[in-house]
């Protein structure tokens, strides 16, 4: 282990750098680019030597200052030290970027998933901003009935120009549907339009996922059994799957969301499922609710 632990000073001629420069690389912004980046630094982190028992009796402080000393040195710096201090220095380095690169792809998840929200939200507002001018030719469109009730007809005549009016082709399939929209984007739940902004980073998400490994803080293990059924359920197509998940972790809005009655077929519809445990996951993140196993 000692002389794997010194290979990582020896530069590598192609690239002209050491794999103890790789060691002290850190996340940058959230692209997917960087994901892939990071993912592959975790993976490879993974692969060094353990070091948490080698350290275990180090006291925090005299290991933070470890750490420090080792992030500003570079590898031939490293080999002016001892063996022994070198070795130490570079175990307490690998310890630290292990703990970081998990937090930085704990973060990534955290700031990809507001981002989701955020778009969600733009867009209902966006829908909300088209169906003003909607609802204002519903509303000029009740003053015409209105003025046609103030004139008195008998009711025949008055019911035969209000239906004229509302559908002179005989159809009010697009007035119902016009209706139908105002009254499903007029309040502020833009979750409904959630599954788009978040499909297109869905594979990374997952993958940001499976390079965690969560633990709940509490005895609660609901959102976690739920993402169980939604890691179960990654590669299947179908909308709806038969698990019947517990939602009482989640809002009703979400609940009316995710599931259905039995009668209607599987109950549980996968597409929201994934968005709504990945967004209590991040909130439980926040939190604290929801820890990360080595962060």
């Amino acid at each position: 282990q000692r002389q794997w632990l010194d290979k990582l000073l020896v530069t590598d001629l192609p690239v002209r750098r050491t794999l103890y420069n790789q060691l002290k690389r850190t996340a940058k912004k959230t692209s997917r680019q960087h994901l892939d980046l990071l993912l592959d630094q975790v993976k490879w982190l993974d692969t060094l030597p353990a070091c948490d028992d080698l350290l275990s009796t180090v006291p925090t402080t005299k290991l933070k200052h470890m750490v420090e000393r080792a992030a500003v040195l570079d590898a031939g710096d490293l080999k002016d030290f001892t063996a022994l201090e070198r070795h130490a220095l570079i175990l307490a380095l690998i310890r630290q970027m292990r703990v970081r690169a998990r937090d930085d792809v704990a973060e990534m998840f955290i700031r990809r998933i507001g981002a989701v929200h955020k778009r969600a939200r733009e867009e209902l507002q966006n829908l909300q901003a088209r169906q003003r001018e909607l609802s204002e030719a519903l509303v000029a469109t009740l003053e015409d009935v209105l003025d046609i009730v103030a004139e008195e007809h008998d009711c025949a005549t008055t019911g035969q120009m209000v239906r004229q009016l509302l559908a002179p082709n005989g159809d009010v399939d697009q007035l119902r549907a016009d209706c139908e929209a105002i009254r499903v984007w007029s309040g502020n739940n833009h979750l409904p339009l959630i599954w788009k902004p978040f499909s297109s980073w869905r594979p990374a998400m997952f993958r940001m996922v499976h390079a965690l490994q969560f633990e709940a803080a509490t005895q609660d293990k609901r959102l976690l059994n739920a993402l169980a059924v939604v890691m179960a359920n990654e590669n299947k197509k179908a909308e709806w799957v038969e698990d019947d998940v517990d939602m009482s972790f989640a809002s009703e809005r979400w609940r009316k969301l995710v599931r259905r009655s039995h009668g209607l077929g599987n109950p549980t519809n996968r597409r929201f499922l994934e968005v709504c445990v990945f967004s209590h996951l991040c909130s439980d993140l926040r939190c604290g609710d929801i820890c990360i196993e080595g962060s």
